[in-house]
Formats: C-alpha cells, structure tokens, sequence
C-alpha cells in the first residue's frame, strides 16, 4: 500500500499531513502486488499517472 499527499504541487509522503498541508489536501492511495527488482507494475503506474494528476487538480 502507498499513499502520497499533494496541495496541488508535488506528491509527498508526510507523516501528520494536515499539518503540513494549508487549504487543500489530495490523498492518493494505490494498492497493489509485491514488486520484486524486476517487475514494478506500481511503479511503472505511479509514474505515468502521477504527472497528469497536477492537472486535475489545479483546476
């Protein structure tokens, strides 16, 4: 399980967000399987999706 916290800039692990986070807070959480060296699927997932999430976001 991962999870990340955005404001609308970049995603960041924190512990205690509300703390850190002012007006708006975005929680992503992704489940998946256990990676091993030579396959990442959330890997991979994260970093393609990631960038488009700035988008949806700020809007």
């Amino acid at each position: 399980m991962w999870y990340g916290w955005s404001s609308g800039d970049d995603w960041q692990a924190r512990n205690q967000p509300r703390f850190w986070f002012a007006d708006s807070l975005f929680k992503i959480q992704i489940a998946g399987p256990a990676e091993t060296d030579s396959y990442r699927p959330v890997q991979e997932f994260v970093t393609e999706i990631l960038p488009h999430t700035h988008t949806l976001i700020s809007n």
